[in-house]
């Protein structure tokens, strides 16, 4: 009993009964807890089902209710519907308890037996639980994590939506043997046209294996949050679950409710009956390529029967360019040199591919080659950035390529003549950059995305152009921000392009206004889309990654490693970790909740708890306040990059009052005196009280910390220098041949960087001996990726960031127009 006050008081959601008071009076134990108006979700579930609709409205606020308890380290353990209160004003109200137990929050895998805390007084192996919503390992006795809960929301959900339990028998043990050893009936059997994302979805929860089922709750949440939008806009096939068995008004009553869903939907119907359906079926994405490695930047051929794309899984040390027949059959490699090639684009008129050759860090060739293979030609050169972008496009009369230069005074999209080489600037950028330009079908129209260079920050223009490509206005902004560039419709007024947070983005058709009209793709897109009109097809490439947070032992002399173990891990993505003084926690960044915020574990990746909630892009770089009881964290809020703080034990984040914009990266100096920052002008000190901030150097970016407290390390391109944090002249201390990832960590022995690591592929760990070198690799360490590394405070642990899956599938969408 007190278990169970104790479990629901520490709760704060709106979705989660409200416990006020635990008390005891006359010898009788009591819980004082809000009165709801209402009924449970087991008095309201008609014996056909639900309509889809009233069944989100649910099953959301349930799936949201659970995400929070698990952020908390709370496994309900009872879900069923007679635990959800649906109140008489619609609210959805999560209850009882009484047979949670409060769990470590250990990364789950294939060997976690969760160990818990604060346990009930239950007989050993018993087994707790209504029977009929139980998961396997529940019915079994065995430990059981947030998984558990998965199972049972799958086990409501699908009776939500058929009006039947998912499992049933004639006795508790038959019952409990259905859950163990029978799957359920698929709901679509039961339910028609219940959506097939709906029905896949419930599958997935009901996985006997708790390692194949949804290893989320958030994960869910989403997925019917995206679902939902897309009913209630009109996108979705059906907001309404017909049953099998009807009597002929329930039919018409299903009609009349397709017909209003259709009619929400009604401005896609006036193109014809090819799209007479609020969700077109034909819209499927298959893969093209599954190849090892990283597939991108696809592009048609005018006919629409072949695909040119970029490929590093082959040579294994860089991107060629390939061609592929879409369908069966190898692909055509048309390029082998030893540089990185990307953005290939294949003319209008069918005679030449154009693609971008690296030949230096930020500088590109553009290379002209015929389809089958041949000689070659150097048109131009050009910014080649981080190579995630495409920076090459064709004019729709072939006669010229749109090319993307870097930021600075040249800073902008120009139009080059393929026979003379001529250059005419159309846009003009001197900080940001102009990139993934795209010409509408009419040529009367330039797509394109502006972007802090290394950045997830994408803004979508439009740029209105005369019959010779002249621009007559000025780029008008979409107000949705983009990744990876967008193409157009066959009719030049529409676009496509992936909307939403990096890591977690979707595909969706908009207008040229920026409204968002239909999701096209479940997919996370990445590094190129591609259509073709004439073939009614669109392509794109589709993220494969996962991240998680690995950690390693070092050795005395600091160059070895050994043990890696995946400390804090998830099916999403794990960001950014930061030790504070005392070592005794951990602060990093997360996708795991459906949103990128910051969380906060102890030191060995335990009790992970989700320390802010807002709505940024991303959120990057936590690190600690030199008392401990603040964290700072860079926002990107689509416009700019802003700084924050939060209090380490959670509270309102605070926006930092800094005169200088964009700030990418604060940390506090170990004695506290100074707070110090980077931004496009250069690094910057504060007093840690506030004041006037000063700046130590106008060059280079990403600063950390000396183990001494007298010096900054930091990078300069190719370069690692080190200021004096009181002022001074900076010097250098070493070069680095390859790139360098954004962030260091510094011991008194040395420091360590990542190099060569990018956007997809994992790069090496380096370490430099304070204070003259050598730089050697740090063995031990595997495939540690771009987004941040730290090593405790004793010296003992490198912790880091490492892809655990890798790389992107060209994923083909037919009947698209």
């Amino acid at each position: 009993f007190i278990q169970e006050a104790k479990a629901a008081s520490a709760l704060n959601h709106p979705n989660i009964v409200t416990i006020y008071d635990i008390g005891s009076e006359h010898g009788a134990d009591f819980i004082v807890m809000e009165y709801i108006d209402g009924k449970q979700l087991s008095e309201i579930i008609p014996h056909q089902g639900m309509r889809l609709n009233d069944a989100l409205n649910c099953a959301i606020p349930v799936a949201d209710a659970l995400a929070r308890a698990h952020a908390s380290g709370i496994v309900h353990r009872d879900l069923k519907p007679a635990n959800v209160m649906v109140a008489s004003d619609g609210a959805v109200k999560l209850l009882d308890f009484g047979l949670a137990k409060l769990v470590e929050n250990a990364p789950v895998g294939p060997q976690t037996a969760t160990a818990t805390m604060g346990q009930p007084h239950t007989e050993e192996g018993s087994i707790l639980g209504t029977v009929a919503y139980m998961s396997p390992e529940q019915a079994e006795a065995k430990p059981i994590d947030a998984r558990s809960d998965i199972f049972s929301f799958g086990a409501v959900l699908y009776e939500m939506v058929t009006g039947q339990k998912a499992f049933q028998g004639d006795s508790r043990m038959s019952t409990l043997a259905a859950i163990l050893r029978e799957e359920p009936r698929p709901p679509g059997t039961l339910v028609s046209n219940l959506p097939r994302e709906i029905e896949r979805l419930i599958t997935r929860c009901l996985r006997k294996d708790p390692n194949k089922r949804w290893q989320s709750i958030a994960d869910v949440r989403t997925s019917l949050e995206e679902f939902k939008q897309d009913s209630d806009s009109g996108i979705s096939r059906t907001s309404v679950a017909v049953p099998v068995k009807k009597n002929r008004k329930g039919v018409y009553a299903a009609i009349a409710g397709a017909v209003l869903v259709a009619a929400a939907g009604a401005v896609w119907f006036i193109r014809g009956a090819s799209e007479a359906s609020t969700k077109d079926e034909s819209l499927q994405a298959v893969p093209l390529t599954t190849y090892p490695g990283t597939e991108s930047f696809p592009s048609f051929s005018p006919d629409g029967s072949q695909v040119v794309f970029s490929w590093d899984g082959e040579s294994q040390d860089n991107s060629d360019i390939y061609v592929k027949r879409v369908g069966p059959g190898p692909p055509l490699r048309l390029t082998r040199d030893p540089a990185v090639e990307s953005s290939p684009a294949w003319s209008p008129d069918g005679s030449t591919i154009a693609f971008a050759r690296a030949t230096s860090r930020e500088r590109c060739a553009i290379v002209l080659v015929p389809p089958l293979g041949g000689p070659e030609r150097i048109l131009t050169d050009s910014f080649f950035g981080n190579s995630v972008n495409r920076i090459v496009e064709w004019t729709p009369n072939s006669k010229g390529l749109v090319v993307s230069e870097g930021p600075g005074e040249m800073g902008g999209l120009w139009l080059v003549s393929v026979e003379t080489g001529e250059r005419r600037r159309l846009t003009r950028s001197d900080r940001l950059w102009d990139t993934s330009p795209s010409f509408a079908p009419d040529g009367q129209s330039l797509a394109f995305s502006r972007t802090v260079p290394n950045s997830n920050h994408f803004q979508e223009r439009i740029l209105p152009l005369d019959q010779n490509y002249t621009p007559t206005g000025e780029p008008k902004v979409l107000p949705k921000t983009a990744a990876g560039g967008a193409v157009w419709t066959a009719d030049s007024r529409g676009l496509v392009l992936a909307f939403g947070a990096p890591g977690n983005n979707r595909l969706w058709r908009v207008a040229t206004d920026g409204t968002m009209l239909k999701q096209l793709a479940e997919g996370v897109m990445t590094n190129g889309l591609a259509s073709s009109a004439r073939a009614s097809r669109l392509i794109y490439a589709k993220d494969t990654r996962e991240m998680d947070l690995y950690r390693v032992e070092l050795s005395a002399d600091g160059v070895h490693a050994s043990n890696p173990i995946p400390l804090i891990a998830s099916s999403k993505f794990e960001r950014y970790p930061s030790y504070p003084p005392d070592g005794r926690k951990i602060a990093f960044t997360s996708l795991r909740s459906g949103r990128w915020q910051v969380w906060v574990s102890d030191s060995d990746g335990k009790n992970p708890i989700e320390l802010t909630s807002v709505e940024p892009i991303e959120i990057q770089a936590p690190t600690w306040s030199s008392d401990g009881n603040q964290i700072g964290f860079i926002v990107d809020y689509g416009a700019a990059f802003e700084a924050y703080v939060v209090p380490a034990a959670g509270g309102k984040p605070k926006k930092l009052d800094l005169p200088q914009k964009n700030v990418r990266l604060i940390r506090w100096s170990r004695d506290g005196h100074w707070l110090v920052y980077s931004n496009p002008e250069g690094i910057w000190k504060m007093p840690g009280g506030g004041g006037t901030p000063v700046r130590l150097t106008s060059a280079g970016a990403w600063p950390i910390e000396s183990a001494d407290g007298t010096s900054l390390y930091y990078q300069r391109p190719g370069e690692i220098w080190s200021v004096p944090i009181a002022g001074g002249e900076g010097r250098k201390l070493f070069d680095i041949s390859g790139t360098i990832s954004a962030f260091m960590a510094a011991t008194k022995l040395g420091i360590y960087l990542v190099v060569n690591s990018s956007f997809t592929r994992p790069g090496q760990m380096m370490f430099y001996k304070l204070p003259n070198g050598p730089l050697t690799k740090v063995e031990g360490v595997d495939a540690p990726g771009q987004y941040g590394h730290t090593v405790s405070p004793d010296g003992k642990y490198l912790l880091y960031n490492k892809m655990t899956a890798t790389g992107s599938d060209l994923m083909l969408i037919e009947n698209f127009r």
